[in-house]
């Protein structure tokens, strides 16, 4: 975790952060006021059976800034996984042939092939997906909570009931995720063990 932080700290990656998380931002705000406008349009067509002028022109643009934002903040935190994928990478070589000679021995190779290629891309996906979907929830939880209130608080009040239960699922399905992940990994590092003796295997019998 200290390695993941001291990367993250650094001026390239703290900017293209900054920049992610201010489309991030954006895209959720544009996405809600789509919403409450789309809403208010709807219900003055229902009484007066007319849209607003240069309706179609609006809902191109909309379209387009609902499409171009959050696509650019995805490419940025795809780029901020990329690199800090390449960073661990290079963290962990130069920390593996710094070791003494006895980890060779006693940790297989299967687990360190592992810890380079499976666990540096768990990192990444949770810095690209995770994190940001964790975000956009929380932006797109207050946001939609405070226009319920503004709207009808009563509405508002019968959502808040059911969300506690969706919060318990929720954890329980996350405790168990859990231990299913800690056997697939386990289970690959395993696979991955007995990749490589098959390879060596093959190999020493060629020779």
């Amino acid at each position: 975790m200290k390695i993941l932080l001291k990367i993250l700290k650094k001026p390239k990656f703290v900017l293209l952060q900054i920049l992610s998380f201010v489309f991030l931002i954006a895209s959720n705000i544009i996405g809600l006021g789509i919403a409450v406008v789309s809403g208010k349009w709807l219900d003055d067509f229902l009484v007066t059976r007319s849209l607003p002028e240069n309706f179609t022109t609006i809902i191109i643009l909309a379209s387009l800034i609902s499409f171009i934002v959050p696509y650019a903040s995805s490419m940025i935190t795809n780029l901020i996984s990329e690199m800090l994928a390449v960073d661990l990478r290079k963290i962990l070589v130069e920390k593996y042939f710094s070791q003494n000679y006895e980890i060779y021995n006693n940790v297989n190779s299967g687990k360190m092939f592992t810890i380079f290629t499976n666990d540096v891309n768990q990192i990444k996906d949770i810095v690209s997906r995770i994190v940001n979907s964790l975000i956009s929830a929380i932006i797109m939880l207050i946001g939609s909570t405070a226009l319920m209130l503004y709207f009808n608080a009563k509405l508002a009040f019968a959502v808040f009931v059911v969300i506690p239960l969706i919060l318990f699922v929720a954890f329980f399905i996350i405790k168990r995720l859990g231990k299913f992940f800690k056997e697939i990994q386990k289970k690959r590092d395993n696979l991955n063990k007995v990749i490589e003796e098959n390879i060596k295997g093959s190999m020493l019998i060629r020779v």
